[in-house]
């Protein structure tokens, strides 16, 4: 297949030379308006949204791009794998499993195209200016709520929100990138608004109380340690400090008990075969989960044992369980998203997921070899994508979350729009559009 022809199906930019590129920078409005929406919007529509530009833009050029194809092989595979056994489970069931499986891939697929509909001009600065929007909207939420924090930080965190990805994504952004131009256009050339984006997205991180976006944080900039960006040079030392914070937290202070919880979520996450009680059902209740995504994967047949019980397995808890408004013998999904796939794709769809999490952070040591700044900025990035996936997958479902990781699939998706192994001739660090042909990526 042929890629699309851009030129065709580019959106309008508003540009204007001089200090009017303040005002109309060049930068991707409906991505700005796709990453903040994931914070407002229900994530049905904003699955809607993603689905619609994917269609309008093939429909409109009538040519898909190959890398997006390439790169979202695996996932789609997944969802074939899910439909073999879904004709003997209930057929609402089957379709919600079939959309949490879509979600990820049409999100890779709008970063592809919203990537490749930008070649030769930046989509950095899209992420960092909706992460600010993102982290702003949750700040003020925290400060209109902060009187649930005299309850506990589980109020606070129900009534202000868990935190997003987006605010983490800006900062990671901002670390790697310093201020290159290549990566940030425009914004590069903002040093105080760079920084004030950035103080923003660690105040919200911060205030999210969520350990999963703590441990990705943290594991995306010791994986990343040795990078070298002039605004990164310290990066080393943010772990530890963090570390050391939340060690005497735990002791004392207001946020002990949200600290503790932090450092003790190994027994929370541990498989439990213990008798259930109330105590078991709150404190431990992603480890009673899995334990029963486990026995029934175990119960399936041999072939279900390869392949999954297919969409719509309900995960027998062996006991009722109030959720929301409802209670529950049996659920369709949990929160340890390798258990999940394996219930519903069985060995099968955890090898394609593993091979798809090292596929992309194998892509980032390749782009981190390049002696262009920008492409080792994009091998920084892709590493990252890879680390949050995988660590994400065990405590919130992962890429399977109904939209957590959106914004994350996005960046995937525009970061593979620009992917080119080492050795291969790239047209990295060149600003100039130049034709479609000369910007075919693969």
């Amino acid at each position: 297949m042929r890629n699309i022809n851009a030129s065709a199906v580019c959106v309008p930019r508003f540009v204007v030379a001089g200090s009017g590129e303040w005002l109309w920078p060049r930068i991707s409005f409906f991505l700005v308006a796709l990453l903040t929406a994931h914070a407002l919007l229900p994530a049905e529509l904003l699955s809607a949204i993603c689905a619609a530009y994917v269609l309008s833009v093939i429909v409109t050029s009538g040519r898909i791009p190959y890398f997006l194809v390439r790169w979202a092989a695996l996932p789609t595979a997944m969802i074939a794998i899910g439909l073999i056994g879904f004709g003997c489970n209930a057929a609402y069931d089957a379709a919600k499993d079939a959309w949490y499986f879509l979600n990820p891939v049409l999100a890779l697929c709008t970063g592809c195209l919203i990537g490749y509909r930008r070649k030769g001009r930046s989509f950095g600065d899209g992420f960092v200016i909706a992460g600010g929007f993102v982290a702003t909207y949750h700040i003020v939420n925290v400060l209109l709520n902060l009187k649930e924090l005299s309850i506990s930080q589980e109020a606070l965190r129900d009534s202000a929100g868990a935190g997003y990805f987006a605010p983490l994504l800006a900062f990671l952004i901002v670390v790697y990138a310093g201020r290159n131009q290549e990566i940030l256009g425009w914004l590069g050339q903002k040093r105080w608004l760079l920084k004030t984006i950035q103080m923003l997205a660690i105040v919200s991180i911060g205030l999210s109380f969520s350990r999963t976006i703590y441990v990705c944080t943290l594991m995306c900039l010791l994986a990343n340690v040795a990078f070298k960006s002039r605004e990164g040079r310290y990066v080393a030392l943010i772990p530890l400090l963090f570390v050391v914070v939340m060690i005497v937290a735990s002791q004392v202070g207001p946020f002990a008990s949200s600290s503790r919880t932090l450092l003790s979520s190994f027994d929370e996450l541990t498989p439990s075969k213990a008798a259930v009680t109330s105590s078991d059902v709150y404190e431990r209740w992603r480890g009673l989960e899995a334990e029963r995504a486990m026995a029934t994967y175990e119960s399936g047949s041999p072939l279900q044992l390869v392949v999954g019980h297919g969409f719509g397995k309900l995960i027998d808890l062996g006991f009722s369980v109030q959720i929301g408004e409802g209670i529950y013998h049996a659920i369709p999904i949990i929160h340890n998203g390798y258990c999940y796939v394996l219930v519903k794709t069985g060995i099968v769809g955890v090898i394609l997921f593993g091979t798809f999490v090292i596929a992309i952070y194998r892509a980032g040591r390749q782009m981190g070899i390049h002696a262009i700044s920008s492409a080792k900025v994009y091998g920084a990035l892709l590493k990252s994508v890879s680390i949050i996936l995988a660590s994400s997958m065990a405590v919130v479902t992962g890429m399977y979350n109904k939209s957590a990781l959106v914004p994350v699939m996005v960046l995937l998706g525009c970061l593979a729009s620009r992917y080119r192994p080492y050795g291969q001739k790239s047209s990295i660090g060149n600003r100039s559009r130049g034709s479609p042909r000369s910007a075919q990526t693969h």
